[in-house]
């Protein structure tokens, strides 16, 4: 009989996700769960499923890459983004923002909501065409939904009633879509954090709620590679459960919880 190993190997065959880089124990009993609620026996039955149909092989991506995503997801967090890193930004960089404007990396992005908040909260400080930011997701089809940038009424409760009302247009009974100037600062793409090259030059990177999920040494690669691609002064913005411990060997200074400078 197949154990998890074999299965996870066989995984990044069909898929191209390395169930190695997660927590193993936890990932085992996630699998392990979604595998009886299919009424499957065992992992050999399940990979002889997903095989016979590829259709299916969206919706184990979808439970694996744990596709949870919301606007202002954190409050407290994105209010230190907006009273205290805008004002860092604009006086920092503001050669830059004279110039070219700001390069921000969205990683892991989801369905959306995270690179449009953050639009929306820097669209109030800094002209549009100075934003922006290139959002990235392992899923291409929560990318299409990102691309869309249509939500429901529950989706937008968190936003600010001002911020709703100026960013988004109803356009149905239950049909919220983010406007399109807020849309044209945002470019969406498919990447891998755990094997894909990282661009560099970016002046902020939000990595959230992603590395949780992940074993140390894929959190260490990925820390490390985000730090690369910073530039000096430049902010890496994590999770309210991701606290670097070692961001001293990573090449950060914490300015801020959950908020690290690239020195």
């Amino acid at each position: 009989m197949m154990n998890y190993e074999e299965f996870a190997n066989e995984i990044y065959k069909i898929t191209g996700i390395d169930l190695g880089c997660y927590k193993e124990n936890q990932m085992k009993r996630r699998m392990d769960a979604f595998i009886i609620r299919h009424e499957y026996s065992s992992y050999e039955e399940y990979l002889c499923y997903i095989r016979e149909n590829n259709d299916r092989i969206s919706e184990l991506k979808d439970y694996i890459t744990i596709n949870v995503s919301e606007f202002f997801r954190d409050k407290q967090q994105w209010e230190i983004l907006r009273y205290n890193m805008v004002p860092y930004y604009e006086t920092r960089f503001k050669k830059e923002l004279d110039k070219d404007g700001l390069r921000i990396w969205c990683s892991a992005c989801s369905t959306g909501e995270e690179p449009y908040s953050l639009a929306m909260i820097l669209s109030e400080y800094i002209p549009l065409k100075k934003i922006h930011i290139y959002a990235t997701d392992i899923d291409e089809k929560v990318l299409e939904t990102a691309k869309k940038g249509e939500y429901t009424r529950k989706d937008v409760f968190k936003v600010p009633a001002d911020l709703r009302d100026k960013y988004f247009d109803k356009v149905g009974d239950d049909c919220y879509r983010i406007c399109e100037s807020i849309k044209n600062c945002v470019k969406f793409g498919k990447q891998d954090l755990l094997h894909d090259v990282y661009y560099r030059g970016y002046h902020m990177i939000l990595c959230r709620n992603v590395v949780i999920y992940l074993n140390r040494e894929a959190r260490k690669n990925i820390y490390e590679k985000m730090s690369l691609s910073l530039v000096k002064d430049g902010i890496l913005f994590v999770g309210a459960t991701e606290q670097i411990t070692e961001y001293r060997d990573l090449g950060f200074e914490q300015i801020k919880s959950f908020f690290y400078k690239k020195i």
